[in-house]
């Protein structure tokens, strides 16, 4: 049965018994001790061979003050040990082989630990764990995470969750690390000449990794990367796999040498797959890459934001727009089923994990549910006599691109829904230009949007269409004019947001006297009315009209002259026998 540690004083005298199983029965404030003496390895101790069960507990106000001395950490150094599920906030000095967790962990299964804080070493030095280290066996680190300050004073090789890992010279038992994050900021003390600094791993000499990322910025004199600055060993077989991982922390080289949004240096052997970065890299003007510096290994289906990162090089991976490292599209040969998923409601639209918590955004895992959406609707604009636009907003997308409409209608019913335009997240506002409407009416709309989990409406909102205005009219030349008849036409120009009733006034003056009867018409077609009983050789003066509910508008005077009367002497008065033209023109009329 395990030592259950329920108080600070238990926790120091670990010490005195460094195989036993130990488990804790509650938090433990370690503020009344001042500098906490390492665990195993420290002092000329043996190493850590028991198990450590935190029991999901927190350890905090944990401090060591011990610059001159390696092997630090709660743990300074484990041998074949298990250490699980215990949270640390920490205060850490020391010179090498510094962690917060563990200074040196060799053939040691550690899961689900959390470290926050800072620490501060010369060298192989993590937040997590200073160096870890497969001798006999194959060690796994999983679920794993560091938040806080990493400085390296001197030397190097640091990183935000571990310093150094690998396996034997030869690569065997080369640990597994699998679904660990840091937010860790990493750095030197300015000037130091620090070297192989990165935001999850410093020097990676033989490991496997899978579905990690780490967000922290990173700065250092030498050879600074934002996930790993070394991977690999130049001179032999120890190889460093990594797979599905992402980095989004900023890169600086402080001195005129290399700086890399993810790898620095990935040696022979190595394999690199399904990666990403998109931090800002700044270093020496030709020494900076966009994902690796130097690539002498395999880098399969990688990128990097050359928009985000300011670096359009690199060794190896391709470069893509912001735009476009928010495309799934743009991610060949990735498993957007089980592993990936694009969600625009957290780390800002790029790939994130499915099993691995977005420290960010709350510190959950993406479960990968699809929601539905929520959609508003916002004040249409553009309010004219027959048109407006539509608009609205895609609050949240669930989880998935969606598609947006609207539905619109003189009754909250609406009856009209416009097509549905895709590809929309969180945030999208969208619009739609609708035309054909009535004036003055008052119309209701609101925004739909729909995704797998199902389809969404927003409230219902109205507006009014202007009021109509004065018609414009164009009177057109007359046409089949002969003795006692005229065809009169028009078009109407503008019907001012409606449908008007047009026709036509005549007479022999400009007084007009006579006015059709009208037809219904709408802007831009055209009208026309026979009309009979003129008088033979006569000018006729007309004009079209157009009415609506608000007013008559008038076209320009047009005339007509009739013709002469078969027999009738030319030169003779119009007027001198008008019944007689008139008589004629009904006859022909009546015909």
């Amino acid at each position: 049965m395990a030592t259950t540690i329920t108080t600070a004083a238990q926790l120091q005298n670990m010490k005195n018994d460094l195989t036993e199983d130990y488990e804790l029965g509650d938090n433990i404030n370690c503020s009344g001790i001042a500098n906490f003496e390492p665990v195993g390895g420290w002092d000329g101790q043996a190493a850590f061979t028991g198990t450590f069960d935190g029991k999901g507990y927190t350890i905090s106000n944990f401090t060591i003050n011990r610059g001159s001395d390696s092997y630090i950490g709660l743990f300074g150094e484990t041998d074949g040990a298990t250490i699980q599920d215990v949270t640390l906030e920490v205060d850490i000095t020391a010179d090498s082989d510094t962690g917060g967790l563990a200074g040196w962990a060799d053939d040691t299964d550690i899961t689900d630990c959390s470290v926050s804080g800072t620490v501060t070493a010369n060298d192989l030095a993590g937040v997590l764990v200073g160096l870890y280290y497969g001798s006999a066996r194959t060690p796994t680190m999983s679920g794993c995470s560091s938040a806080g300050t990493l400085t390296s004073l001197v030397t190097g090789g640091c990183g935000g969750l571990i310093g150094w890992v690998g396996g034997t010279s030869a690569g065997a038992y080369a640990p597994n690390i699998t679904e660990c994050y840091s937010t860790a900021a990493v750095n030197d003390t300015g000037g130091a000449g620090a070297t192989n600094l990165a935001g999850f791993i410093g020097y990676a000499h033989s490991c496997t990794i899978r579905r990690c990322y780490c967000s922290g910025d990173v700065s250092a004199a030498v050879n600074v990367a934002g996930f790993i600055a070394l991977a690999g060993w130049g001179g032999g077989t120890p190889a460093v796999n990594i797979y599905n991982c992402y980095c989004l922390g900023n890169v600086v080289s402080t001195g005129p040498f290399t700086g890399s949004g993810f790898v620095n240096d990935i040696h022979a052997n190595s394999t690199v797959e399904n990666c990403y970065c998109i931090g800002t890299v700044s270093a020496h003007a030709l020494a900076t890459a966009g994902f690796v510096n130097a690539n002498n290994g395999t880098v399969n289906d990688c990128f990097w934001d050359r928009q985000a990162s300011g670096v359009t090089t690199s060794d190896a991976g391709t470069g893509k727009t912001t735009a476009q490292m928010k495309t799934q599209g743009t991610y060949t040969n990735w498993n957007f089923t089980t592993i990936w998923h694009i969600y625009s409601k957290i780390n800002n639209g790029y790939p994130v994990l499915f099993s691995v918590p977005v420290a960010a955004d709350g510190g959950e895992a993406w479960s990968g549910a699809v929601e539905s959406p929520t959609v508003t609707t916002d004040a249409a604009t553009s309010v004219a006599k027959t048109t407006v636009t539509l608009n609205g907003t895609l609050d949240t997308d669930g989880g998935e691109a969606c598609s947006v409409r609207f539905q619109y209608g003189t009754t909250s019913s609406y009856g009209t829904n416009t097509s549905w335009q895709s590809g929309f997240g969180t945030g999208d506002t969208f619009s739609q230009a609708i035309t054909g409407l009535t004036a003055s009416t008052t119309y209701h709309f609101r925004a739909q949007a729909t995704n797998s989990a199902g389809t969404v409406n927003d409230s219902d909102a109205t507006f009014t269409t202007l009021a109509p205005t004065t018609p414009v009219v164009a009177t057109n030349d007359a046409t089949g004019v002969v003795q006692g008849l005229a065809t009169l036409n028009g078009t109407l120009t503008d019907g001012g947001g409606v449908a008007c009733n047009c026709g036509f006034e005549y007479g022999l003056t400009t007084a007009y006297g006579t006015t059709t009867a009208t037809q219904s018409r709408t802007i831009g077609q055209t009208f026309s009315r026979e009309i009979a009983q003129l008088m033979p050789n006569t000018v006729y003066h007309f004009r079209a009209l157009a009415t609506n509910s608000t007013a008559t508008g008038y076209g320009d005077d047009k005339t007509f002259t009739t013709t002469q009367m078969p027999g009738y002497p030319v030169g003779v008065e119009t007027d001198a026998r008008p019944e007689v033209y008139k008589a004629y023109a009904l006859s022909r009329w009546e015909l």
